[in-house]
C-alpha cells in the first residue's frame, strides 16, 4: 500500500495593532481576498482583492469599536477570525 501525500493548509497569521490588522501569509498566495465585516450591523466595512501577496495590511481607522469578523479567501481556501479592532479589544468574547 502506497503513502499519499495530503495537502497541509497553512492558516495565515492574523495580528493587530490598533486599527491595522496585519495578515501574513507562510508564501506568496496567487490571489487573496479580504472582508472585514462589523459583527454588530453586519455591514462590511472593508473589501478587497490582493494579487501576488504575503503580507497584507488593513488600516480601519475610523470604524467603530467592536468586534468585527474579517474572512479571507487565500487562493480558494476560506479563512475566519474575529478581531477587536481600535480602542477597546479588551471588549472582545473568546470564541
Amino acid at each position: 500500500k502506497h503513502l499519499m501525500p495530503h495537502s497541509v493548509v497553512e492558516i495565515p497569521k492574523v495580528s493587530q495593532s490598533d486599527s491595522f490588522i496585519s495578515i501574513t501569509m507562510f508564501e506568496v498566495a496567487s490571489n487573496v481576498t479580504v472582508s472585514v465585516i462589523n459583527k454588530r450591523t453586519g455591514e462590511q466595512v472593508y473589501t478587497m482583492v490582493y494579487l501576488m501577496s504575503q503580507n497584507l495590511q488593513i488600516d480601519l481607522n475610523g470604524q467603530d469599536d467592536g468586534e468585527y469578523s474579517i474572512i479571507f479567501s487565500v487562493d480558494g481556501v476560506e479563512c475566519f477570525q474575529t478581531i477587536c479592532p481600535l480602542r477597546s479589544p479588551q471588549s472582545c468574547r473568546t470564541s
